[in-house]
């Protein structure tokens, strides 16, 4: 049991057991017994006022308890015994809140046991990057020894070697014996996460099996999700842990499997998932930047065109889920991350499942009498507590996100979630995009994909897709669509990965070359519209074969993402292809249209995080 829950129990133990003792007391000696009410009021300050406060309010009774005690010469025992209740209590309170306000700091993560999350029963989590406190709050004056630091890194094993030199060196370059935890933190040494758990002993918490966590990034009903180090990959990951419910461990296993289905540039990529000891967790692609409900909060309503923008990712997106007959369910600025680069990533499927459903499906609709969901980005169907809903709820959704995105306001009048529910389904009571500012034509288009009848809407992505882009009038950021060339001599194997890619993703656009030769001639002529963004390499070419194909393509093109297709299953050939270059490697006889496709998406994934890394060289994962 963790010391909060020992200071808590122990303080409901004092409080009960002073009632009753008041109880007693007073029915047989008429005494009466003011401490119990002292004690509760004590209870409450803890409960509802700050920290400081409640300190206060405690330090505050101590001292009249004392004083009354000094000044009644003639106390008898039982009010001796009130009096000495009265002061326990209040050092119980004041304890405990200090325990309360480290915990606050450091966002507990309780990871060797259950996480004590609160539960939401139709909730999904809510991945937010960004955070409003004061990120150095309670750093600035906590210092601690040099040794202690590097030895307490050491011990979590959630630091690579090369981490713990560079802060051995920022500490050798300063003659104090001590370090400033903010001048770590400030030099990117450390993140504020880590530097609140090595100060104050947790450094145990900062790995969870194979990953370092370097910090929290959201945390919702049912889950917490950090930003981590792979150590066994090196690489910067989002993990998701599950709350220890059953409840929360089979919509993740539910979570995962849709996630698989899924490689699309507009969402975020799903790499891997487990249970370890009671906890299940979902490792998954990292985006730095903010969801698009922090950016309008932070910064106010977008630009039309970004917004807009912003609106045809997201439908390319959703689009691609609907082509594997999935829907998201809950379609929300708050569930759409943005990179540095402008591109848009659709996370939290925690509630997606099939259109059609199968005997898995019935098993997971969820309740008729609760919310499956966000009110303010629901479509009424959905409202309604229907499971059968189709891709046009999440239509419906885009359209309101646009709409948020646009005024900076959410579409549904209602301050509680009755009355939003009210004006969603029966009254239809909504803000007008037009009286805020909207152009005409996009709160046309607005008004379709929220029409109240799902009949009336824009029947599908496919059709919402050009609806956008013809509003944006060719101001549209970056391309749509992943470019991979297929370098292959064999014209049967070139043209099944063709049919296998074309087949399975609409995102993809394919080129191909036969050799070596033509490759470099490609990738040197491509622009910018028709840039090569991953390569598809087959070893055994008639200008090179073997691992040297490798080292020969790397030395005209280092960066580009390169996926190793051929017929040999060796592990130590794999291993020899990645060490070459590689990114990933594919056995020819294992590849399937599924397969291949996750390769592609994963391999994009990854190599967006390490770019973004290598050029950040005061990251706390960065060389």
């Amino acid at each position: 049991m963790s010391r909060e829950r020992i200071y808590r129990w122990l303080i409901c133990l004092v409080v009960t057991t002073a009632v009753v003792a008041a109880v007693v007391i007073q029915w047989f000696s008429g005494t009466t017994a003011g401490a119990a009410f002292v004690l509760l009021s004590l209870w409450g300050a803890s409960r509802f006022l700050s920290p400081l406060m409640a300190k206060l309010v405690a330090l505050a009774v101590v001292m009249g308890s004392v004083s009354t005690l000094m000044l009644q010469n003639s106390a008898t025992l039982i009010e001796g015994l009130d009096q000495m209740a009265v002061i326990t209590g209040a050092m119980l309170v004041w304890r405990r809140e200090y325990q309360e306000y480290v915990n606050v700091d450091l966002h507990p993560s309780h990871l060797m046991g259950e996480l004590p999350l609160p539960f939401e029963d139709d909730a999904a989590a809510t991945i937010s990057v960004d955070s409003d406190r004061d990120p150095l709050g309670h750093l600035r004056v906590s210092e601690i020894a040099g040794r202690d630091l590097l030895e307490r890194m050491k011990h979590s094993k959630a630091f690579l070697p090369k981490q713990i030199d560079r802060v051995q060196r920022f500490i050798t370059k300063r003659s104090d014996t001590s370090v400033s935890m903010e001048r770590v933190v400030n030099a990117g040494l450390l993140t504020e996460f880590q530097a609140m758990h090595l100060h104050w002993g947790r450094e145990d918490q900062l790995r969870f099996d194979k990953y370092s966590l370097a910090e929290m990034i959201g945390r919702g009903g049912m889950s917490t999700v950090y930003r981590a180090m792979n150590m066994e990959r090196g690489e910067t990951v989002a993990l998701k842990l599950m709350a220890a419910n059953e409840k929360a461990i089979c919509r993740a296993q539910r979570e995962t499997e849709i996630a698989k289905q899924l490689a699309h540039k507009n969402i975020v990529v799903a790499y891997d998932s487990g249970r370890i000891r009671s906890r299940f967790y979902i490792e998954m692609e990292y985006v730095s930047g903010s969801d698009l409900h922090q950016i309008v909060k932070r910064n106010g309503p977008l630009p039309e065109s970004t917004a807009l923008n912003y609106a045809v990712q997201i439908a390319r997106g959703l689009q691609h889920a609907h082509a594997k007959g999935l829907i998201h369910r809950d379609v929300k600025p708050g569930n759409i991350l943005v990179t540095a680069d402008g591109v848009v990533k659709i996370t939290d499927l925690g509630l997606a499942r099939n259109m059609g459903l199968d005997d898995q499906d019935r098993e997971y609709r969820t309740n008729p009498h609760h919310l499956v969901g966000t009110i303010e980005f629901m479509s009424p169907e959905q409202a309604l507590h229907e499971n059968d809903v189709d891709e046009r709820a999440d239509i419906y959704s885009l359209g309101a996100t646009l709409f948020f995105l646009l005024t900076g306001q959410t579409r549904v009048i209602g301050k509680t979630v009755g009355q939003q529910i009210t004006n969603l389904v029966s009254k239809r009571r909504f803000l007008s995009s037009r009286k805020l500012g909207v152009r005409e034509e996009v709160a046309k288009l607005i008004d379709l994909l929220c029409d109240h009848h799902p009949d009336h809407r824009i029947e599908s992505m496919t059709s919402v897709i050009p609806a956008l882009e013809s509003l944006l009038g060719g101001q549209e950021q970056g391309k749509g669509a992943i470019h991979v060339l297929i370098v292959e001599d064999n014209h049967d194997d070139r043209a099944a990965a063709r049919r296998m890619l074309g087949r399975v993703n609409r995102s993809l656009r394919i080129a191909e070359a036969t050799t070596l030769g033509d490759c470099h001639r490609i990738m040197q002529n491509g622009n910018d519209s028709a840039k090569v963004d991953l390569v598809l390499l087959d070893l055994n070419l008639p200008d090179s074969a073997g691992v040297e194909t490798i080292k020969r393509f790397r030395l005209f093109c280092s960066t580009t993402p390169l996926v190793v297709m051929t017929g040999i299953t060796d592990p130590e050939y794999c291993a020899r292809c990645i060490e070459a270059g590689a990114n990933d490697y594919l056995p020819k006889g294992h590849a399937t249209a599924e397969s291949l496709e996750r390769s592609i998406f994963m391999t994009l994934a990854r190599s967006r995080i390490e770019s973004e890394e290598s050029d950040d060289d005061s990251g706390v994962f960065g060389n």
